[in-house]
């Protein structure tokens, strides 16, 4: 070994002397909430290494807390790549390329995806919107090259507010100027009044819209807030929701972001459970990424432009219905009902151009 390879060696060994001294009291465990917990086996797919199972789902995600912080303290795993490890990753990390020469950022595309159809009783389930997370995460992967481990998908009782503050620093961590970044959300979306009501320049109308996740709303600013933490490049915004028109003004307000939205800050979304999808944004991207229907000029890349005039036009050649209802909590607001023309798709690219390259095809 010379003399380089063996500093390297004693570096990154230093490295992870630190990581392991810092890591029982900056990882959150969660719970045993997971059907497999007490087994033995570490379940939770944050984790790598001969103590994890061979099947790892990503509902178990902070759900096998006490295999998983035994199998940690025995370093018979580890977090997977640089997932969060206090506020030492990214320091850690740059002093591990300095060493090695490896790039922090290597042109990925990052993603989160959340899709909510069993929420808490039974009043407000919908159809196959957990199925949308699962599908677009899937596109990604076979066809836009996306990695699995570059990926976290949170459905159903595990799409919690804190579930997904833990995967936006996950991403924050990890994703640089070089990289993409993905946000997908199909589910509930509301509109609550402000108590400041229409003086704050961003919601004139008075309102916050809304995520309904499984356990709590998260607001329009505080989305936009956790999308400040990442780095990457480029950020794509995929809301399928009602309302989700108002996250633009709060969502697209840096370089390099863009985003889709289902409809209106005033307009619920229709569903697509006719065609097995839970809204007719989540189908139609599916289209045009997992089917390539928008590389219009099938030179096996999608751009900004291409992939905004696929949906544009797929909105255009789908009927909707439309209904004015009167809502005191919500203002008045436009309800989508059957198949008539009045939803409209919500793009704002903000700083990105017409010829940016968002996908390449596989």
């Amino acid at each position: 070994m010379n003399i380089l390879k063996r500093c390297i060696f004693v570096g990154l060994f230093s490295i992870s002397l630190v990581l392991k001294a810092v890591g029982q009291a900056t990882i959150t465990f969660g719970d045993d909430t997971s059907e497999w917990a007490y087994d033995g086996e570490c379940d939770d797919p944050r984790f790598q290494g001969s103590g994890t199972a061979v099947t790892l789902l990503d509902k178990d995600r902070f759900r096998d807390a006490t295999d998983c912080r035994l199998l940690f303290n025995q370093n018979r795993i580890t977090l997977r790549n640089s997932a969060r490890v206090g506020g030492l990753t990214r320091t850690l990390f740059k002093e591990r390329s300095r060493l090695t020469g490896a790039n922090e950022s290597s042109g990925k595309i990052y993603g989160i995806f959340v899709g909510i159809s069993d929420y808490p009783g039974d009043s407000i389930d919908l159809q196959y919107t957990a199925e949308d997370a699962i599908r677009v995460h899937g596109a990604l992967i076979k066809r836009a090259g996306m990695n699995p481990s570059d990926a976290i998908v949170l459905t159903d009782s595990n799409a919690t507010v804190d579930n997904l503050r833990a995967a936006m620093e996950e991403i924050a961590q990890r994703a640089g100027p070089e990289d993409s970044f993905i946000f997908f959300y199909s589910g509930h979306g509301d509109r609550l009044k402000r108590a400041d009501g229409p003086q704050v320049p961003q919601d004139p109308d008075g309102f916050d819209e809304t995520l309904r996740l499984y356990d709590h709303h998260v607001l329009d600013d505080e989305l936009a807030s956790m999308f400040d933490w990442i780095n990457a490049g480029i950020s794509l915004a995929i809301l399928d929701s009602c309302f989700s028109g108002g996250f633009a003004k709060d969502l697209i307000s840096s370089p390099g972001r863009m985003g889709l939205f289902s409809s209106e800050e005033d307009v619920e979304s229709s569903v697509a459970s006719e065609f097995r999808s839970g809204g007719y944004l989540s189908l139609f991207f599916d289209q045009a990424v997992g089917d390539s229907l928008a590389d219009s000029d099938t030179n096996g890349q999608i751009t900004a432009h291409e992939l905004s005039e696929f949906l544009h036009e797929s909105y255009r050649t789908t009927d909707f219905t439309k209904t004015i209802t009167q809502d005191s909590s919500r203002g008045e607001y436009v309800s989508v009902i059957d198949n008539a023309n009045y939803q409209h798709l919500v793009v704002d690219r903000g700083g990105i151009s017409v010829g940016t390259v968002l996908f390449e095809q596989r």
